[in-house]
């Protein structure tokens, strides 16, 4: 198995890889189906899965995490006491709601996008 840490799609010789995790989606993932060796996997963390752009010799799964009602209760309760801290990215009316999708798919946000209701 190939695995490479890839921090751009520059270089010439990123190509024939095992699998891809896409963690940005939109143009990242168009792009990552051309470094796929035959029978690589594509593992998408964000948005769907572009099916009309995968080639036919290669494989999408989509990973989601199931959120537990009383685990994000404890996590609500360490931020209220500073224990941890969420790195917020930008603050946005709710009307830009599609704005700040596109900007978390499109690889813009490095963080949370918190929606200001009011």
């Amino acid at each position: 198995m190939r695995a490479a840490r890839i921090h751009g799609f520059g270089g010439p010789d990123v190509n024939a890889v095992d699998f891809v995790i896409d963690s940005i989606g939109g143009d990242t993932q168009a792009r990552s189906w051309s470094v796929l060796k035959e029978g690589g996997m594509l593992i998408n963390l964000i948005g769907e899965i572009d099916r009309k752009a995968a080639r036919k010799a290669v494989r999408a799964i989509k990973f989601a995490m199931v959120y537990d009602v009383e685990d994000l209760k404890q996590i609500a309760r360490l931020v209220s006491r500073g224990v941890i801290q969420p790195h917020i990215s930008k603050v946005m009316p709710l009307a830009q709601a599609r704005r700040a999708l596109d900007m978390n798919q499109n690889g813009r946000s490095h963080g949370k996008i918190v929606f200001k209701v009011a």
